[in-house]
């Protein structure tokens, strides 16, 4: 999927609906502040996913996920990912690292 200049792709304390796993362009994870502005504390590149608490068994992250650089992803289904995380156990420790 294309991945447009700041467009939101996780929200914080709401359900995380899929993982993008990002082919180019980069993510920025950022924590929310009580007033109203946004601390990145992380990036999301082709080394890694955005939808990372899916893997440990949750459905929820404390953090924003936001197109900082416009680019392509692969996106999969949250359910179908958990799905696939159980048909296959490596699979979870291959994403892990």
């Amino acid at each position: 999927m294309e991945l447009p200049f700041r467009q939101i792709l996780q929200t914080p304390g709401q359900p995380i609906t899929a993982a993008y796993f990002v082919e180019s362009g980069f993510l920025s994870m950022l924590i929310i502040l009580e007033d109203g502005d946004g601390a990145e504390v992380g990036l999301v590149g082709r080394e890694g996913m955005l939808g990372l608490p899916l893997l440990y068994g949750t459905d929820r992250s404390d953090l924003e996920g936001i197109v900082q650089c416009p680019g392509m992803a692969l996106r999969i289904e949250a359910e179908a990912l958990q799905a696939a995380l159980g048909w296959s156990p490596s699979l979870q420790r291959r994403l892990l690292r």
